[in-house]
């Protein structure tokens, strides 16, 4: 399903970029310096409308209408930004090219006429979707999110120089009035998502709850519940799903999977380890946060009754299986759940009263359990007679503790293509 949503997309983003070629028409295709030139001004286009299309798929206030997948919008979000950049980058470079003037016209910004204006606008674009291209290629690794997501935010004033950069240069838009129409569409669609996205910031078009009560499970693990402020109904959710919180107006938001939602009282798990969840941890009752969501598919294919089901969790990764379990577990289903600590287990009895004796407990700091390897995994499922053979198999926790397991599971004889793991949109 993910592979066919991409594809889908891929092919309306496509669509949206053939206009362009009309530009061929007029091009001599015998003069090399013309057919570059043209082509220099195709790549221009289509890498703004690249771009814009991955606009709107980072921006969860437009995407969620394409679909509640926000794991494989950002994937395709992440590939429209390098193919976007690649188109943008040889748009001067083809331009500088066909005209043979200097390197440094490229960046040169100057303001001395109108159409060194526009120019410099493209010009000052490119510099800064550089400054953002080298930040995610080369020093993604080596700067902290915050950052990162701070120079992120240089694309809305690129953008928008982008689109002044075409206005009043050339004679493509003057000679092509459906073009033109095309890119003002554009433009003018881009400002109105900036406006909503700006809006969706500052908390508006979110569900408003406030803090019922915090509770500390363990040394980092706390439990939080939350109640709307509007009509319970206003709020909807599959398990398995994840909602983005925030905790102040144009904060920041994180995503958090769901314990539970019912008679409009929101529960959450999680662990505070960042500074984002040590300030969700101080919040006191009365409190109110911004809630936005709920999203995901992750146990969509699994939610039937009839179905095998093995469900590994590590640590705070058993949240998204307490609903998912309540509703859709049975007794010939199989839980494996690993924590640290034994006190750092959520929603215990809640989740062993639907799986009876298949309720397999892991604390990987008692030397009489150990933690979860391949010889151990083999046991359990031999032990508990469950066989990979039509079943799906539900994985949720860290990276790595999903990385190793998934490696378990195949060597067990899993398919991978029923091995299905928790990815947030974050």
């Amino acid at each position: 399903m993910k592979n066919l949503l991409s594809k889908k997309l891929g092919l309306l983003i496509l669509t949206t970029t053939l206009p362009f070629l009309i530009l061929l028409k007029d091009a001599d295709l015998t003069n090399k310096d013309s057919l570059i030139y043209t082509l220099g001004s195709i790549t221009g286009f289509v890498g703004t409308v690249t771009l814009l299309w991955q606009f709107i798929l980072g921006t969860r206030f437009a995407s969620k209408w394409i679909s509640n997948d926000q794991s494989s919008l950002l994937k395709l979000h992440k590939n429209l930004g390098i193919y976007g950049t690649l188109f943008v980058f040889a748009h001067p470079i083809l331009e500088r090219v066909a005209r043979f003037t200097d390197p440094s016209w490229i960046l040169k910004i100057t303001f001395i006429n109108e159409i060194e204006k526009h120019i410099s606008f493209g010009r000052i674009a490119l510099i800064l979707i550089m400054i953002i291209w080298i930040s995610s290629a080369a020093l993604r690794g080596k700067i902290k999110y915050r950052p990162w997501l701070y120079i992120h935010y240089l694309s809305y004033p690129a953008m928008l120089m982008v689109f002044l950069h075409a206005l009043d240069i050339g004679h493509v838009l003057e000679s092509y009035p459906i073009i033109k129409f095309g890119w003002l569409l554009a433009m003018f669609s881009y400002i109105a998502l900036l406006a909503s996205r700006l809006l969706f910031a500052a908390g508006y078009f979110k569900q408003k709850f406030e803090v019922e009560s915090i509770n500390k499970i363990s040394k980092d693990i706390y439990e939080i519940s939350l109640n709307i402020l509007v009509d319970p109904e206003a709020f909807q959710f599959s398990p398995g799903q994840y909602i983005y919180l925030q905790l102040k107006s144009f904060g920041e938001s994180h995503p958090f999977s769901i314990v539970s939602y019912n008679d409009g009282t929101l529960k959450l798990a999680f662990k505070a380890y960042g500074d984002f969840t040590n300030r969700l941890s101080g919040l006191t009752s009365g409190s109110i946060v911004y809630i936005d969501g709920a999203y995901g598919n992750f146990t969509e294919q699994s939610q039937d009754k009839d179905l095998s089901k093995l469900i590994i969790a590590g640590g705070i990764g058993a949240t998204p299986f307490v609903t998912f379990i309540n509703e859709f577990g049975t007794s010939d289903d199989l839980l494996i759940y690993s924590c640290r600590y034994e006190d750092e287990f959520i929603q215990e009895q809640e989740i062993s009263k639907k799986l009876d004796k298949n309720f397999v407990k892991i604390v990987t700091e008692n030397k009489a359990t150990q933690r979860l390897s391949l010889t151990k995994l083999k046991k359990i499922l031999k032990q508990r007679n469950f066989h990979p053979d039509g079943s799906h198999v539900l994985l949720c926790g860290s990276n790595r503790f999903m990385k190793d397991v998934r490696q378990m599971l195949i060597k067990l004889g899993f398919d991978k293509d029923v091995i299905f793991t928790e990815e947030f949109s974050f």
